[in-house]
């Protein structure tokens, strides 16, 4: 098996439905595994439901959810996924995804392109959009600051990914994601990581995942709103301040700035 797709959710059980439409539409040779946070909204056994449906219509596909009922952070998920993982390759997705055509064959086919040159790649980072407008080309630090990763749009070094495609072993080798709140920064821990182990990791614009950023918006609905603005708000600088405790260092007196 080639590709393990590993997708957390919570409660958004009709985004991750089309999310897992567009997977099985535009993917082979693949495993999905669902890491289910705690979900109240009927996502638990939806999810009981489905090994049935691809025991029966996906038999060349292997599927797994693994559900909790006491919420556990972020990059604790994404490592459970990675553990039960047979793929060579894992692509983390977030829940409120979408895939398009050839988009995991596209990262193949540049990792391979770019190892075959040698190369020693980390993570690849897809383009994400939104609607038309591109939310992210991957993650780069300016010394101890984020920036947006520009165009053109062209294979290119950066920081880290968003949700990050690499090897299954190489996953294990660095010793998985680590959490430093109970989400945000677990991509970019990562992403450093390798980098201050002599790999380096790339956007790849052909590669493309539409992200609709559920609770962006008021108009997805109040709950999601406040759960975003709470997370982004109030979490994310937890994890910036534990994340900065172990990288600050590192990212000040190491790390090229790549823009």
């Amino acid at each position: 098996m080639k590709y393990s797709i590993c997708i957390t959710t919570k409660d958004r059980l009709e985004s991750l439905k089309r999310l897992i439409d567009s997977i099985e539409q535009h993917t082979a040779d693949y495993e999905l595994i669902v890491v289910n946070d705690a979900s109240t909204d009927g996502t638990t056994d939806w999810l009981a439901k489905q090994s049935i449906r691809y025991g029966h219509h996906r038999g060349s596909q292997a599927y797994q959810s693994i559900s909790y009922t006491t919420s556990i952070p972020v990059a604790t998920a994404w490592n459970l996924g990675c553990e039960v993982a047979n793929g060579e390759f894992i692509q983390i997705l977030n829940d409120d995804m979408e895939v398009t055509e050839g988009w995991l064959e596209q990262q193949k086919q540049l990792y391979d392109y770019l190892t075959s040159s040698g190369q020693k790649v980390g993570v690849l980072a897809a383009k994400l959009l939104r609607g038309d407008e591109v939310l992210s080309r991957g993650g780069a630090f300016r010394g101890i600051e984020l920036v947006p990763v520009p165009g053109p749009e062209e294979v290119k070094p950066v920081s880290y990914s968003n949700n990050p495609f690499m090897k299954r072993d190489l996953w294990k080798r660095v010793g998985g994601f680590t959490a430093h709140a109970h989400m945000y920064y677990e991509d970019a821990d990562m992403g450093v990581k390798l980098l201050s182990m002599g790999y380096t990791n790339f956007y790849n614009p052909l590669s493309v995942i539409r992200h609709e950023t559920l609770g962006f918006r008021p108009e997805h609905g109040e709950e999601q709103y406040k759960r975003r603005q709470h997370n982004e708000g109030v979490v994310q600088a937890q994890a910036r301040e534990s994340f900065m405790r172990k990288w600050e260092q590192y990212l000040l007196t190491e790390h090229e700035n790549l823009y």
